[in-house]
């Protein structure tokens, strides 16, 4: 059997080579359940509660994470949420991804800043939340 098997590989390689190296990174928007809302704002809340960094940011930087990747959380009303030892009300918030370069940006009525040095464990919470999602 693996004679068999190893006759074939070379073939197999011959006509693979002969293809084209093609990648592509597809990003698409994700619909989660009422349920699924509900734990990913939380988690997300944790996470901005567990930063230790932040300064101001402006309408164009939180307007541009749009066309990244990202998770956008937008509150029926208000949030406070204590982060970077400040209380903060908190509208909404957008996650970039990857997090390891990315950080979180928050919109409080007509003013926006960004946080960023969080806990690891929030976003291993949303990465494992995110994977409910469907694709729309």
């Amino acid at each position: 059997m693996n004679a068999v098997f190893l006759l074939l590989l070379p073939g197999l390689a011959a006509d693979t080579a002969a293809a084209p190296e093609v990648r592509a990174l597809l990003v698409t928007h994700l619909e989660f359940t009422e349920k699924q809302r509900e734990k990913l704002a939380e988690a997300a809340v944790k996470m901005l509660g567990s930063c230790s960094s932040s300064c101001p940011s402006s309408e164009k930087d939180f307007e541009s994470l749009f066309k990244q990747c990202h998770l956008h959380v937008k509150f029926a009303k208000p949030r406070e949420v204590t982060a970077d030892r400040k209380k903060i009300k908190v509208d909404e918030l957008i996650v970039s991804f990857p997090t390891n370069t990315g950080g979180i940006w928050v919109r409080t009525g007509e003013d926006y800043h960004y946080f960023t040095k969080f806990q690891h464990e929030p976003c291993l919470e949303i990465q494992e939340l995110l994977k409910a999602g469907k694709p729309q």
